[in-house]
């Protein structure tokens, strides 16, 4: 969401001009641009990011054995 956000602002677009770019509705622009998490899924923003033009890099590390017992222990 925040690379979404930084690209609408790094280019100078409004919110209406970065719906039309993405090809999606303002409002949903509004909730990216105001960080409503729950409001806009993982693969919508994927979809944005690769309208960017942008490359994706996702990383996943594993939990050490220690932090897997901590969060059973909590």
């Amino acid at each position: 969401m925040a690379e979404v956000r930084k690209f609408i602002e790094k280019n100078g677009l409004t919110q209406t001009r970065a719906a039309r770019f993405f090809g999606k509705t303002q409002p949903k622009v509004s909730y990216i641009m105001n960080g409503m998490v729950e409001k806009v899924s993982s693969d919508y923003l994927v979809g944005l990011l690769a309208k960017t033009g942008g490359e994706f890099r996702y990383s996943f590390k594993q939990p050490t054995k220690r932090q897997v017992t901590d969060r059973l222990s909590a």
